[in-house]
């Protein structure tokens, strides 16, 4: 009886997270450390933003693998830093990979060259973002935004993080990368307001992260840190004060599904 009542009463917080209608656009955030690796499902279409670390390829890729990923559409490489990039190479010599977004070249590691012998390998040449870049997919509107500046005095890689919005229908996404002030600074002239919002290097803060955090407004935040190295308070406060709930992929994998109108998060 007492298990009867218990599964009575999570039934309908399970309906709350879940997709009542077609949900035809998925996203997931996977549990890769202190390191972003992202999927989009957009219908038949399949888009990759990061990759994790080369430790974490493994996971990535089985995840991708239950995901029931056949071929990657689009892959987006915000920058160069090894948590971003470190599954590269495992991911384009596992998939077909069609296209190509990256942001420009600021230093060498061995986890880029071994992703620049994949791209050599496979005969793929990936387009350098400059501009700000939109594509359609389905009901889906894509925009990258490059950096403004092709060289930054501090922390110059995750300032050149590209910067992609998704909408689709009456919903939001905004993936930041790992932008750091100058490139916040940056964001925060344009107008990026979302329902949810991947946190910009992993929940750390900057004197004007309460600045772009309001202006995003998220609803939803979804935070790629770890238990060692977790998000700063600040910033958690942060989205205390605009009522955001958000999520922790040191917690598990993230799902996101939206009809169009609605967004359910599970975990």
């Amino acid at each position: 009886m007492k298990k009867i009542f218990l599964i009575l009463l999570l039934l309908p917080l399970f309906l709350l997270s879940s997709c009542k209608g077609e949900c035809d656009f998925k996203i997931t955030f996977f549990n890769v450390g202190n390191a972003d690796a992202i999927l989009i499902q957009d219908r038949n279409t399949n888009i990759i933003i990061d990759t994790g670390t080369e430790e974490s390829s493994d996971y990535f890729l089985e995840g991708l693998k239950k995901s029931n990923i056949k071929t990657i559409d689009y892959l987006i490489l915000s920058h160069f830093d090894q948590d971003h990039i470190g599954g590269a190479s495992k991911l384009l010599t596992t998939y077909d990979v069609k296209q190509i977004y990256q942001t420009y070249f600021v230093k060498t590691s061995k986890e880029i060259r071994a992703y620049q012998d994949a791209l050599k390998e496979k005969n793929i040449t990936p387009l350098e973002v400059r501009e700000n870049l939109r594509f359609n997919v389905n009901d889906t509107t894509y925009t990258i935004y490059p950096p403004l500046l092709t060289s930054y005095d501090n922390s110059p890689s995750n300032n050149s993080s590209l910067c992609v919005r998704a909408v689709y229908k009456n919903t939001s996404y905004l993936f930041p990368g790992d932008a750091e002030k100058h490139r916040i600074k940056e964001l925060n002239k344009l107008d990026l307001k979302s329902d949810l919002l991947k946190m910009p290097h992993h929940g750390g803060v900057e004197d004007n992260s309460d600045k772009f955090i309001s202006k995003i407004s998220p609803k939803y935040a979804i935070i790629t840190d770890t238990e060692n190295e977790p998000a700063d308070e600040i910033v958690l406060s942060y989205l205390d004060k605009i009522n955001a709930s958000v999520y922790h992929t040191y917690k598990g994998d993230i799902h996101v599904e939206s009809d169009g109108n609605s967004i359910y998060i599970t975990q």
